[in-house]
C-alpha cells in the first residue's frame, strides 16, 4: 500500500482515512449513541425495571380468540376441527346440507345423523346460522 520512510513512518496516499469515520464524526455518534442509551435506560425504568412490571397483569388487556363456524357455509375440514366432530361426521353434516338444503337455526343441525342434544350443546358455542345467502340470520348467533 504505502512505502516505509525513513524513521518508520508509512506514507499514505492522499485522501486515505484510518478509521471509517474521522475523529470529529466518531464523537458525533458516540453522543448520539449515549443518548438513545440513556433514554432506553430512562424508557426501561419508567416501565418497571428490574422489578419486571412491565405489563401488569391488572392492567393488561386480555386478548380473546373465537373459532365460529356458520353451520351453512362449514366444509368438512373446518367442520372436523369441532371438538367431538371428526372427518367422518363432519363429511355427514355436509352431505346433509347438500342434500336437503340450508339449514334455519342452530337447532336444525340435529337432522344430521349422529348429532343428537348432547353433541349440539357440545358445539353450540362454535357454531352461527347464517341464511342462504350467506349472511348472518338475526338471533342465531
Amino acid at each position: 500500500m504505502g512505502e516505509r520512510a525513513a524513521g518508520g513512518t508509512t506514507e499514505r496516499p492522499p485522501g486515505w482515512r484510518q478509521g471509517w469515520l474521522e475523529p470529529r464524526d466518531q464523537r458525533t455518534a458516540a453522543g448520539w449513541l449515549a443518548a438513545v442509551l440513556a433514554g432506553a435506560a430512562l424508557w426501561w425504568r419508567a416501565g418497571g425495571g428490574a422489578d419486571g412490571a412491565w405489563a401488569p397483569w391488572e392492567r393488561a388487556v386480555p386478548l380473546t380468540a373465537r373459532y365460529e363456524l356458520d353451520v351453512n357455509t362449514a366444509t368438512a375440514a373446518e367442520l372436523s376441527q369441532l371438538p367431538g366432530i371428526g372427518p367422518t361426521l363432519a363429511a355427514r353434516w355436509v352431505a346433509a346440507r347438500e342434500r336437503h338444503g340450508p339449514f334455519e337455526s342452530i337447532e336444525a343441525v340435529s337432522r344430521v345423523g349422529g348429532i343428537g342434544p348432547a353433541k349440539l350443546a357440545q358445539i353450540r358455542g362454535f357454531l352461527t346460522c347464517g341464511s342462504p345467502r350467506g349472511d348472518a340470520a338475526p338471533g342465531n348467533r
